[in-house]
């Protein structure tokens, strides 16, 4: 797979230089000691949330902190583990997308007075879809940093990033976090996107993790 590295684009001026210098911030709210995760569900999924090496939930608050995003979209709510670090670790708000309501799984992070004033909404919709995807335009253009963790079938995420290409426009000098970049199912995908992107794996989930702003 080629990478290749941000380059200058629109007002945010990124080029080689200045991505050094971002991921140096990175590194260093990634490490603050001040990190933590409040919620817990009582399932081996737990143990997972504070590690420093292989998972992403450093990486994700390290990363709004570092570039001061203030509206995050999240694709791919699950169990909202994603969207528990950022609640904690930021002072962000958090739009997160899925198919199911957060609150049928079995197992959860968020609770419900987590969605009372406003910082965290769920929408449910499937923004892979076209018709979908055009529904919820002007919210998406209202965030500036997006995760994406969908089911990696080898469907979605392909239509997916087709759709955020054509729509550059709304998209434009925004940054992506991409969850499961080394997964068979994703590989190809990633590798082909049409942008400027970085894998940071060692920094995030173990099965990739990868970073792209739209240019």
């Amino acid at each position: 797979m080629e990478l290749t590295y941000f380059r200058e684009y629109g007002s945010s001026a990124f080029n080689e230089r200045t991505l050094v210098e971002k991921l140096k911030d990175i590194i260093a709210e990634y490490l603050r000691d001040d990190y933590r995760f409040s919620a817990t569900t009582g399932t081996p999924w737990d143990k997972y949330n504070n590690f420093y090496i292989g998972e992403h939930y450093r990486l994700l608050p390290a990363i709004a902190r570092a570039f001061g995003h203030r509206r995050i979209c999240e694709i791919g709510t699950f169990m909202g583990a994603s969207a528990r670090c950022l609640l904690d670790n930021t002072d962000a708000t958090v739009l997160t997308y899925d198919i199911v309501e957060w609150d049928r799984l079995e197992a959860t992070f968020l609770r419900t007075e987590d969605f009372i004033g406003g910082r965290l909404r769920q929408v449910l919709a499937d923004l892979s879809a076209p018709e979908q995807f055009e529904a919820n335009r002007e919210r998406l253009s209202a965030c500036d940093m997006f995760f994406i963790d969908g089911p990696k079938d080898g469907v979605f995420e392909a239509k997916l990033f087709d759709l955020i290409a054509k729509e550059r426009d709304i998209f434009a000098g925004k940054l992506f976090v991409v969850d499961d970049i080394r997964l068979s199912t994703m590989v190809h995908i990633w590798g082909s996107l049409p942008f400027n992107k970085l894998d940071v794996t060692g920094l995030g989930h173990w099965s990739g993790t990868g970073i792209f702003v739209v240019d």
